[in-house]
């Protein structure tokens, strides 16, 4: 599957991986290469290199690069030229880095493989979103229309101290206290209606999470929510 800059600065985090620009993370990007001399370079791939051996391109408008080194200077330099990236602020070895960065992507082309599988052989529900828990690191759990709840993953442990959690657990539909808040919010009608995924924060004392609706025929029969 194609990954982004936001989630591969977040696998590197122990590196200090900066997204530049910082609202940039809408690029698909296939796998990661070593940038060489005379390369011929393609959107469709990260590219790994030192901040000199960048500075040494100066046409890379619309492409994306893993900088180690740099700093201010690489991300103005990637910002000015119409380029994107990640700079590497943390002290590392260029080879280190790409085996991180490529394991990544190998994690999770593993789990879009996992997943489609499970979808061709007809798996229950809890197994299917398990594999998408593993994609988040975080409980996954699909309501009907009503909001009553169909399945949760169970891989991934879900805290005691989160009381919206445990009334969606003991009642088998959305906690009322959460629901109220984003009543009050405005945010239901959207939240219902939505055709894309949504990010939600409702405010202190609730998890963020993400919502993603299932129509047919225009009817939204399901919602699928990760905390």
């Amino acid at each position: 599957m194609k990954l982004n800059l936001a989630i591969l600065a977040h696998r590197l985090a122990d590196l200090d991986a900066q997204v530049c620009p910082q609202q940039n993370a809408e690029e698909s990007l296939a796998d990661v290469r070593l940038l060489k001399d005379q390369a011929q370079l393609s959107p469709d791939h990260l590219y790994l290199c030192t901040w000199e051996n960048l500075a040494c391109f100066p046409n890379i408008s619309g492409l994306a690069f893993v900088v180690m080194g740099g700093g201010a200077a690489a991300g103005q330099y990637l910002e000015q030229s119409g380029a994107s990236g990640l700079i590497i602020h943390g002290e590392a070895d260029l080879f280190q880095v790409f085996e991180q960065i490529q394991d990544t992507f190998l994690f999770y082309n593993r789990l879009s493989d996992d997943l489609t599988k499970a979808i061709l052989q007809d798996e229950p529900f809890v197994p299917l979103l398990n594999i998408c828990a593993r994609f988040f690191d975080s409980p996954v759990m699909l309501f009907d229309a009503s909001l009553s709840l169909i399945a949760i993953s169970t891989n991934v442990a879900i805290p005691e101290t989160d009381r919206d959690f445990q009334e969606t657990l003991s009642t088998g539909i959305s906690g009322v206290s959460l629901m109220s808040e984003l009543k009050r919010r405005g945010l239901t009608t959207l939240l219902n209606a939505s055709p894309v995924a949504l990010f939600i924060d409702p405010g202190p004392g609730y998890a963020p999470f993400i919502s993603a609706n299932f129509f047919d025929q225009g009817e939204r029969i399901a919602s699928l929510s990760i905390v």
